[in-house]
């Protein structure tokens, strides 16, 4: 987040998702925990901050998207409890 910030982006949205199970072990992790981090930033810090995660020890995998303007940013309301719940099951 301070690389964000301090590069003169904003954090618009930060949510935990908590701990999953993987569907495959990746560097022998079976479990990752989960972060949904929206944000607005200058277009050049996106590769340097797609650069700091993929060196960053503690990230097992991680994915930019840009969103459309205009478009839902939300994820919609109860999808990660859902998705829990069918797990469960």
């Amino acid at each position: 987040e301070s690389s964000i910030t301090g590069a003169g982006g904003a954090i618009e949205r930060r949510d935990e998702w908590g701990t999953r199970a993987l569907t495959y072990e990746i560097d022998h992790q079976g479990n990752a925990e989960y972060h949904l981090l929206q944000f607005s930033a200058p277009a050049d810090l996106l590769e340097s901050l797609s650069y700091n995660l993929r060196i960053a020890d503690g990230v097992l995998r991680h994915r930019i998207i840009k969103s459309i303007p205009g478009s839902t940013a939300r994820p919609p309301a109860g999808a990660m409890a859902a998705a829990r719940q069918a797990e469960d099951e």
